[in-house]
């Protein structure tokens, strides 16, 4: 059984997140299947130090490197894992 908080939503074996970074700068929503400190830690690395690399052409590339599926959701649903990022972008 999985643990976690009453936001917590399961499809097709991925969580929807609601990703709010620097203070509300930039919210995005995603499916993903990495657990949810895995995909704090993921998207730190990604902002921090891969987001203008070159090295990876977007977030779902550096994802499906480390082993995770990442999927875009543009719709916003009532469902989700919370995450903020603060000072992540320069």
């Amino acid at each position: 059984m999985l643990k976690g908080p009453k936001r917590f939503v399961k499809c097709e074996g991925m969580n929807h997140y609601k990703v709010t970074v620097n203070n509300g700068e930039c919210t995005i929503y995603f499916w993903s299947d990495a657990p949810r400190k895995i995909t704090k830690v993921l998207l730190r690395l990604w902002f921090k130090k891969f987001r203008n690399s070159g090295y990876y052409n977007t977030m779902q590339d550096f994802f499906e490197e480390c082993e995770y599926r990442l999927k875009d959701s543009s719709d916003e649903i009532e469902r989700y894992i919370s995450l903020t990022l603060d000072e992540v972008i320069p």
